[in-house]
């Protein structure tokens, strides 16, 4: 076998991968202080933006305790002060029922005009009498519990 001497020293090669090591270590360097620059300036904006939303919110609420400044924290409906019969209970939900609206979301009434007059609406019934009288619903596998007198007797605002 032919060993072949390669030219240069050992100190040559040291001294090259020495030069590149520094070449790297000095873009890495780079790279880690503008990604350090970019998160300081990513703090100071994020600083800037929560100082301005706090300002904006304490402003709104000196603009609410101002305009509130003469009333209760909480309001109720006048007629809830002023229960004094002997059904409290039902005087009660009746001032509930007339200062805020009931919605039902169940709908009775629809599934009837589906089931009796296959959706005619108009013409079909007379919407203010008892519905459970006209289609006779209360011998049937669809009673009705919803119709227009009993809805306005509940006091309920929509369906």
């Amino acid at each position: 076998m032919k060993t072949e001497l390669v030219s240069g020293s050992h100190s040559d090669f040291v001294s090259n991968d020495s030069k590149r090591m520094k070449g790297h270590g000095k873009k890495c360097l780079i790279i880690l202080l503008i990604c350090l620059l970019v998160v300081v300036i990513s703090l100071l904006i994020a600083l800037l933006v929560g100082l301005r939303r706090q300002h904006e919110w304490t402003e709104i609420q000196n603009a609410n305790s101002r305009i509130h400044h003469n009333r209760p924290s909480h309001t109720v409906p006048e007629c809830m002060l002023l229960l004094g019969s002997t059904d409290r209970h039902l005087d009660l939900a009746k001032c509930v029922l007339d200062s805020y609206p009931l919605i039902d979301g169940h709908n009775d009434l629809s599934w009837q005009f589906l089931n009796n007059v296959n959706n005619k609406v108009y013409g079909s019934i007379d919407f203010s009498t008892d519905i459970r009288e006209v289609w006779n619903t209360t011998k049937t596998n669809f009673p009705s519990h919803t119709d227009i007198p009993r809805l306005r007797q509940g006091k309920v605002g929509a369906q």
